[in-house]
């Protein structure tokens, strides 16, 4: 997801800017395997933890307690999400990726509801600086938690990442399922629509990052539409196989409820893939003014 995408952005460019640095990196599971393994990656030590559940538990014990063996030895900390140790007493700069749990609770269980209040709360209140990954979630931040406005710094997700490849825009149009917020069932009803309503030949609707209920209740939802034959319903896939599919994208479509960035849009667009989007605050952000922004959240 963007988060993997954004910590292995960051690691990369950091070995090419400032070779110089010593970074220890604290990830997770298999995750942590293949970055660890990223020649690109080699000058900086790693520490993997296994994947347990519930994760949101995990996490939080290993921040409290892995994290602050290393203080002594520490110049600063860098957190890819708002999480800070209490015990932790030297400088600290935390990355905001999103508010979505605070703007759209329901989307989220309890557990993690609980713990990102503790966490995040915490985080914003004691991080010496905030890097925002767009102007949106500097503005949520600010209306959320006014005391941190001071040290928000906005740095774009992604902006700099330019393929050396541009799709043929003849295959399927793409969308993800991954979150409640990408509004999988309007991109169904929307694809409905069109087969009923346009003259013009669609391509095929494909929509990734489901996990297995969740694509068996769209396939049920596809079928109850009867676009079934019109709907491509996939897993997460391995990054070759989500650059093969963008390849030949024809489109991509994003109504998301909200979005703290939105790197799809960004990725589709540099690979010449035409994009539409959702009136989202930081799409349109991102955009610039050079996707299809549709009027709100309807098939029509």
């Amino acid at each position: 997801g963007g988060l993997a995408t954004y910590v292995r952005g960051l690691l990369r460019g950091w070995s090419e800017s400032s070779p110089e640095d010593r970074l220890t990196v604290f990830v997770t599971g298999s995750f942590g395997e293949l970055v660890a393994a990223d020649p690109s990656c080699s000058s900086h030590r790693f520490r993997i933890f296994p994947s347990r559940s519930p994760s949101e538990v995990w996490r939080l014990l290993r921040a409290e307690v892995v994290l602050p063996e290393h203080q002594r030895s520490a110049d600063a900390l860098l957190t890819t999400l708002p999480t800070i140790p209490l015990a932790w007493r030297k400088p600290v700069v935390t990355v905001v990726h999103d508010l979505r749990h605070e703007y759209r609770p329901h989307e989220f269980g309890a557990g993690q509801r609980l713990t990102r209040r503790i966490l995040y709360t915490r985080a914003y209140r004691r991080a010496d600086g905030i890097v925002a990954i767009s102007q949106r979630v500097a503005d949520d931040l600010a209306a959320r938690h006014p005391l941190t406005s001071s040290r928000i710094s906005v740095a774009l997700h992604g902006s700099d990442h330019v393929p050396e490849w541009k799709s043929t825009r003849s295959g399927d149009a793409i969308a993800f399922g991954h979150h409640a917020n990408k509004e999988p069932l309007l991109l169904l009803s929307t694809w409905k629509h069109l087969l009923e309503s346009s003259e013009a030949h669609l391509p095929a609707l494909h929509v990734v990052g489901l996990d297995e209920p969740h694509r068996a209740s769209l396939r049920g939802e596809a079928a109850r539409l009867g676009i079934g034959a019109n709907v491509i319903l996939d897993p997460y896939l391995s990054d070759q196989q989500l650059e093969q599919l963008m390849r030949s994208a024809s489109a991509l479509l994003f109504p998301s409820r909200h979005e703290g960035f939105g790197l799809p849009v960004l990725e589709a667009m540099r690979q010449s893939v035409p994009v539409v989007i959702s009136p989202d605050r930081a799409l349109q952000e991102v955009a610039g003014g050079h996707a299809a922004v549709s009027t709100g959240w309807s098939p029509e």
